[in-house]
């Protein structure tokens, strides 16, 4: 993404404007200022008014001073509101802006600058004066996690100016030190530092913690808050008296305010002895294990940097030194979250008797000969300035079974004398100029391993990272290509060195280098599209795409893309990209394909999943065994913290995965509703079965009746093999085969679905009984089919058996279809 560079004095003159604002709030409102002692600094919030006063300084309290201390920094805070002074318009367009906060062209080292969409938020801040400026337009825009870690951007800065780093992490401790707790979201690590508070142990932080290196490891508290999904506040039943939003928790994660109430129990400053990452395990305890730190790395490293504005090869260098410093380790979470604080105090008073091995690598215990040959294709064109760094940044991966192979596509500048002499074996080959996807399908011909990398000459691999994608290929032998993000790198005239810019999450999807592949990938989707000098990888991905390939994505960098003024996409647009070719091939095989299926209509299968690990395989199967074809699959996991999206993101581009906060099972389809692509509808619950042919059934009856709006089915109830018997003989199944006006049985034309309306979200049981009594009262034309179309488990969570305290869903559908009939009498 190539935008027009803001000068300094640019960014300075938005700076100062937007301080003039400030000003002329403060005199309209007043001046109200709080002041933190925040990793050895004073911080003084300055406000225009009291209105934002009570949503960004409770978190904070912990760390308040008395009087009036001269500040370190001092950040100006206002909302126009309450104050009536209106904010400058923004310096540039609308789509500089990013999803993380940065604002593309301004890259100044003095001047930060960060826009939020959600909150809608302007974070400005200069480095040389030591200023920082919050705005907002209306206090009431904030949403939750602003409350919980309020200026987070701002601090950031801060910390970074100061030798700190702000994490996305957790922190606890013992009187032996503190263990920092990360991984991405939603794999434990606020079950555990809650866990953490409830005993004797120490709590710093759940989910932003400030780490510092010099002079010697440590973490300091920020925020006195916690975040909790709704689910789980049952499972820490001392905290919730301490939740400030309840009234939305349908909507929002809990937010939990620790002090003053629990105030004796938070640690403003602990040395850092050891880096854990969660992983939620079946069985009833807790316990830890050493772990490779390439582990901890990425998982720290990917979290932290895909959510802080401007954070850069600085920060990366940073956590890698922070992860290089520690002993690092697995904590296995059990069902038993009481256990979670004797396996970390177990750990904590070990480390001095029993030092952990520091270097555990995943790869280290297998032999040279188990590690499959993999082909690395690396395709040059006027290189000459690049090949060599390529080359040696392969090598210094040190993977022990590997095949380098150049292709020379014709280049006039010294690049063949540079190859010859390289300090390593390569397969060598040259041709007349073709373009890069004519001399990667060479190299795929060539090819001997197993596995097919690819590195353009002017791009680097992370360390370590061939090792890492090949440990993930073995892990998932049903993969076809394991591929992560790509980091933008652009080189500083002024530095002389190259610097990240963007967030990697919001780079270019289909970057070639970033994966691994099967070789056997390009037997099912075929090679590059030799014709296209632009766009060719766009286009094998839309092919994968559209034959179902299994494709994963790693959470994590796998890509540094270096920019640097003579890249071949340089200057081109969109029409020399062949951005409109490459879509308009793709459409035409899709309308093939159409008409080679008899034109039958896309069907939208939506399956709402929430902690049903154990059945959704299962489930996904039985959709994607249909007889029946033209589906889409859509997975929305309600807000689960088991395995779930480990499970569906397995199945790779056969599924659609999405994520949400707990918001219940209507909410849930009703996303999967917004996501859908097809003409018409179905449902499936997680932990329930399809016949193979019940798709197509249903579709001959829409053939013989083009008026029917909805069909259903027979329904076969059974006992999942697991469940106790006494758990058997209290749900008895009292009809096994039976007519079922059930969700899971339906296919629904999207006209009559919406035509009905959406799911009722607030209602957490009984919302199909609601929508089907809606459906009824429009009259719309059903069938019930005499076959068994689909097997209804009966387990221990089934959501309509457990969730008795909720049956007032089924009373309020039937009430609300009363009160429907009688206003229309």
């Amino acid at each position: 993404m190539h935008k027009p560079q803001k000068s300094e004095i640019e960014q300075q003159i938005f700076f100062r404007k937007s301080y003039d604002k400030f000003l002329q709030a403060k005199d309209a409102a007043g001046e109200i200022n709080f002041y933190y002692r925040i990793a050895n600094t004073t911080i003084c919030l300055k406000f225009a008014g009291n209105e934002l006063v009570p949503f960004l300084t409770p978190a904070l309290e912990h760390l308040r001073l008395t009087g009036e201390p001269l500040p370190d920094l001092t950040i100006c805070i206002w909302d126009s509101d309450s104050t009536h002074v209106e904010m400058i318009p923004p310096p540039c367009t609308k789509d500089c802006f990013t999803d993380r906060g940065d604002i593309w062209g301004f890259n100044s080292r003095r001047m930060k600058a960060a826009f939020h969409w959600i909150e809608c938020s302007v974070n400005l801040m200069d480095l040389e004066k030591n200023t920082g400026f919050f705005w907002v337009q209306s206090a009431r825009t904030l949403p939750y996690w602003v409350l919980a870690s309020p200026l987070r951007t701002l601090i950031h800065w801060w910390m970074e100016k100061n030798g700190c780093q702000l994490l996305h992490a957790a922190a606890v401790g013992t009187e032996n030190g503190a263990v920092l707790i990360t991984g991405k979201g939603g794999v434990g690590k606020s079950t555990a530092a809650l866990s953490c508070l409830q005993s004797d142990l120490f709590y710093l932080a759940d989910d932003y913690v400030i780490a510092r290196l010099e002079p010697a490891p440590a973490v300091v508290s920020l925020y006195s808050t916690a975040k909790l999904n709704a689910d789980h506040v049952a499972n820490f039943p001392d905290l919730s008296g301490l939740i400030n939003n309840t009234e939305k928790l349908n909507q929002e994660k809990a937010v939990i305010f620790l002090h003053p109430e629990l105030s004796r129990k938070i640690v403003l400053e602990m040395p850092l002895r050891a880096i854990v990452t969660p992983q939620i395990v079946d069985r009833p305890d807790s316990l830890t294990k050493s772990v490779s730190r390439w582990d901890i790395q990425r998982a720290m490293s990917f979290t932290t940097m895909s959510q802080l504005p401007y954070v850069g090869r600085h920060t990366h260098d940073y956590i890698s030194r922070l992860a290089s410093s520690l002993p690092h380790y697995i904590l296995e979470v059990g069902k038993d979250f009481s256990g979670i604080p004797a396996a970390i105090s177990g750990l904590l008073s070990s480390m001095d008797t029993a030092p952990p091995v520091n270097d555990i690598e995943p790869w280290s215990s297998r032999g040279i000969e188990e590690r499959p040959l993999v082909s690395v294709i690396i395709p040059v064109f006027n290189g000459e300035h690049f090949i060599r760094e390529a080359v040696e940044n392969v090598l210094s991966q040190k993977y022990p079974a590997l095949e380098i192979i150049i292709i020379n596509d014709g280049s006039t500048d010294g690049t063949e004398e540079v190859i010859r002499q390289l300090p390593a074996d390569v397969r060598y080959f040259t041709q007349q100029n073709s373009g890069p996807a004519a001399a990667r399908n060479k190299g795929i011909r060539d090819a001997s391993g197993e596995f097919i990398t690819f590195l353009d000459a002017d791009d680097l691999w992370p360390e370590n990272n061939l090792n890492i994608m090949v440990d993930e290929m073995l892990k998932n032998p049903g993969m076809d290509v394991i591929r992560g993000y790509a980091q933008l790198m652009e080189f500083n005239k002024t530095s002389g060195c190259y610097e990240y810019i963007g967030n990697p999450l919001e780079s270019f999807p289909h970057y070639i280098g970033a994966a691994i592949y099967r070789k056997s990938a390009f037997e099912k989707v075929g090679l590059f599209d030799s014709m296209l000098r632009f766009g060719e990888d766009a286009d094998w991905y839309l092919r994968a795409g559209e034959l179902n390939l299994n494709i994963k994505r790693l959470e994590e960098t796998s890509l540094f893309v270096r920019r640097h003024g003579g890249n071949m996409t340089e200057g081109r647009n969109m029409l020399e990209l062949n951005v409109m070719k490459v879509f308009k091939k793709s459409l035409e095989r899709r309308r093939k394909q159409e008409q080679a299926s008899t034109l039958k209509p896309l069907v939208s299968v939506i399956i709402p999943v929430f902690n049903t690990e154990k059945y959704l395989g299962e489930a996904i199967q039985s959709v994607l065994s249909q007889s029946y074809k033209p589906l889409e699959l859509i997975i929305v996991d309600d807000g689960s913290t088991d395995n779930t999206a480990k499970i569906a993101e397995s199945f790779g581009s056969l599924v659609r995965y999405h994520y949400q906060e707990n918001a219940g099972p209507g909410a849930a389809r009703n996303q999967g509703i917004k996501m859908a692509k097809g003409d018409f509808f179905a449902f499936l619950d997680a932990d329930d079965l399809w016949m193979e042919d019940k798709m197509k059934l249903q579709w001959t009856a829409f053939e013989e009746d083009p008026r029917l709006d909805m069909a259903f089915g027979h329904i076969q109830q059974f006992h999942t093999p697991e469940l106790p018997q006494a758990q058997k003989d209290r749900t008895r199944i009292p009809v096994e085969i039976m007519p079922g006006h059930h969700a899971g049985l339906m296919l629904i034309k999207k006209e009559a679905f919406l035509r009905t309306g959406l799911f009722k979200e607030e209602l957490r049981v009984g919302e199909f009984i609601d929508w089907y009594a809606r459906a009824a009262e429009l009259n719309l034309k059903s069938i019930m089919l005499p076959d068994v179309l689909m097997k209804r488990r009966i387990h221990t969570t089934n959501l309509g058996i457990n969730q008795r305290d909720q049956r007032s869903g089924y009373v309020h559908a039937l009430k609300a279809a009363l009160d429907r009939r009688r206003a229309g009498e």
